[in-house]
């Protein structure tokens, strides 16, 4: 597996966790409210406030074999091989992104929910759950759309530090190791190509974010 190839995999498994969890969070703390809620606003402050690489840390520690860091990752294939090389690194990257990007859910839902729109079906008859899932949600996705293409950059950073506490020799480990040969093409090269990254990243959320809400017009 290429340095490149490493880094979207864990980039790619951690956006999609990042996505079901914030959704499923913020919905879940917006329709219930209460004591829950508070819970779940708690437990996102908590997550968000820890740096990336506090959070592998910690993680490593509790969860994997004491001689981890000395031996690295161990070669092997299979299903089996990338869940047990991909999932806690993705979980790392993945935790303190819920409890920023949840909030932005909660947020979303709880302004859509108030809106004519849902008064109108509720007074119609139709349940609760419709309403949310079958109206509001894609309306609250927009700017959660819209707020994760503009943090990919900050997103991609998350990812370097989850690969270099794990030590799954992605791009982080070849960029660290550019800057201690002093070496500017191979750095030039990487950044030109998280550069290009990120323009397609963005391109494609509005194209999602236009799908979302129709009513924008794309140029």
């Amino acid at each position: 597996m290429t340095f490149a190839g490493v880094t979207a995999q864990l980039m790619a498994l951690g956006i999609v966790l990042t996505l079901v969890f914030s959704v499923a969070v913020g919905v879940v703390s917006a329709r219930r409210g209460g004591p829950l809620d508070g819970v779940l606003r708690l437990l996102a402050y908590v997550s968000w406030s820890l740096p990336t690489f506090v959070t592998g840390v910690l993680l490593a520690l509790w969860l994997l074999p004491t001689n981890w860091f000395a031996t690295g990752v161990s070669p092997g294939s299979g299903a089996g091989h990338w869940i047990r090389l991909m999932a806690l690194p993705a979980v790392t990257l993945s935790l303190g992104l819920i409890g920023l990007y949840s909030r932005y859910v909660r947020t979303a839902m709880r302004s859509e929910l108030r809106r004519p729109y849902a008064v109108v079906a509720r007074a119609k008859g139709l349940g609760e759950s419709r309403v949310v899932y079958r109206h509001a949600l894609r309306n609250s996705l927009v700017p959660f759309v819209s707020v994760l293409a503009l943090d990919l950059g900050a997103v991609l950073g998350a990812c370097f530090a989850a690969e270099w506490v794990f030590r799954l020799n992605g791009l982080a480990t070849f960029f660290i190791h550019s800057m201690s040969n002093a070496d500017p093409f191979v750095l030039t090269a990487i950044i030109a190509m998280v550069a290009v990254v990120v323009a397609a990243f963005s391109f494609a959320t509005d194209l999602l974010v236009a799908w979302l809400d129709p009513r924008i017009a794309l140029p």
